[in-house]
Order: structure tokens, then sequence, then C-alpha cells
């Protein structure tokens, strides 16, 4: 929620986007994006998760802060594993997770990865 308070708060501070009229017509040449550019994303080689589909185990393997945390949840949202990363490399047994679609959260002080997961 940080992230939607962080753009409605600039979004009303800002003094013109596009234009002074609410609901004008979006003209690239006249709106001033900086706001919602200037968020800085992680890139996809920040992390990697592997195998994807997976079996038994999977690897995380990145440059994380030691201490980092992640977590498994499944397809409804309930944390099904949880844990601390101490390396950039962590292999995670997930022989207890039946078949299905799941979502890996690692974070850090700075960084958050979300993705998807599914076990076959």
């Amino acid at each position: 929620m940080k992230g939607g308070n962080y753009i409605s708060t600039q979004s009303v501070e800002a003094t013109s986007t596009c234009g002074n009229e609410l609901h004008q017509y979006f003209d690239s040449s006249i709106c001033n994006l900086s706001i919602i550019n200037s968020i800085q994303e992680e890139s996809a080689e920040a992390i990697s998760v592997y195998p994807n589909p997976f079996a038994n185990q999977i690897t995380i393997a990145g440059g994380w802060e030691s201490g980092s945390q992640f977590s498994i949840f499944d397809a409804t949202g309930r944390a099904v594993l949880n844990g601390v990363l101490n390396s950039n490399n962590k292999t995670i047994g997930t022989n207890q997770l039946s078949k299905g679609v799941y979502f890996l959260e690692v974070r850090d002080e700075a960084k958050l990865h979300i993705q998807r997961l599914i076990k076959n």
C-alpha cells in the first residue's frame, strides 16, 4: 500500500501532469509522467528461482542481503513455508507441498520480489 499512497500523494501535490482540466484527453507531448516513471524496478536478473515448474525442491539464487526473508503462499494466500536466506543460493525442500500454484515472496530492506511457481 506504500506505493499507492506515494503515487496518490505525488499526484495530488503535482501542479499539472496532463493539463489543468480533469478528464482531459491524454496527449503524451504535454503530460509529465515522471511521477510514475520515477519508481525504479529491480531487473529480472536480480533473482533466479528454479526449476519452475518444480517437484521436490526449488533453489533461490541472487544478490540478496543475508537475513532476507522468504515466504511461499498457496493460491488462497496462506503462507505455507517461511524462512531466511543466509546466502545468495538457498535450496528449499518442497515435499510437503501438494501439486498446484504457489507464490514466492523474497524481501530484504530494499527489495521485494514475487514470483509465481507451479508444483507438478
